[in-house]
């Protein structure tokens, strides 16, 4: 039988899960799964989370990666010279920037305060609008090169908008997670100092753009090893 079992023998009832229970007291216990009772809430959160931080990790690794290539690119044949397939590896390392960014949010969702969510969701849309930005010029490059026409002024005050969002949306990511105190502080500190760098040093200090790639990876790693420690207390409870 299943759901509330209501029959009582000798001051005996029977629960909802199957135990008999002295005194008549129905004990309720949350994790018994049996024929006719609907999933545990909690687990299939965890569940859906496990999901996203492991797509996050992956995220996060295959931006370090293609920011270093990206980076090895420009030292070979600097500038946009090369067409759709440096703008298209552009694009790609920014996805895999913004799939990193949504598993690190779930892993530390809980210890952001109003300063961190507003920071999360400005990087989210600054990283996502970059992305969109750099694919439409990625689509646009198929089977040419770039003209050198400065675009109209309107899409310039579009893409400096955009640029801006971008850059203070991870500085504002990186703030958010070194006072969340969830993922190790020094994991945040590393990606502001990488933007940091390649906002005002790109052209004194080299690799600068692999190195926000690496932090990002680094961050990626800290958010995973934080969730399997969070699952592995669960399944021990």
């Amino acid at each position: 039988m299943t759901g509330d079992i209501g029959g009582s023998e000798d001051g005996l009832e029977v629960g909802r899960t199957g135990h008999l229970n002295p005194g008549g007291v129905a004990m309720a216990v949350e994790d018994v799964h049996t024929d006719g009772v609907r999933p545990v809430p909690h687990r299939t959160g965890l569940a859906r989370a496990d999901g996203v931080v492991r797509v996050g990790l992956l995220g996060a690794l295959l931006c370090g990666v293609l920011t270093t290539v990206h980076e090895v690119w420009d030292d070979v044949l600097p500038g946009i010279q090369q067409g759709a397939g440096w703008s298209f590896l552009h694009t790609a390392w920014l996805a895999a920037m913004f799939v990193a960014i949504l598993g690190v949010t779930a892993v530390q969702r809980r210890g952001l305060d109003r300063f961190g969510r507003v920071g999360t969701r400005v990087a989210l849309v600054g990283t996502g609008a970059q992305t969109v930005m750099a694919a439409i010029e990625a689509v646009t490059l198929i089977g040419g090169t770039p003209s050198g026409v400065d675009p109209a002024t309107p899409i310039l005050v579009a893409i400096l908008a955009v640029v801006v969002l971008y850059v203070a949306g991870l500085i504002l990511f990186s703030v958010a997670t070194i006072r969340a105190g969830v993922l190790p502080r020094s994991a945040g500190l590393v990606l502001l100092l990488a933007i940091l760098l390649k906002i005002f040093a790109s052209d004194l200090v080299p690799g600068t753009l692999a190195f926000l790639g690496i932090a990002v990876a680094w961050l990626g790693v800290a958010a995973w090893r934080v969730h399997e420690r969070g699952l592995a207390g669960t399944t021990r409870r």
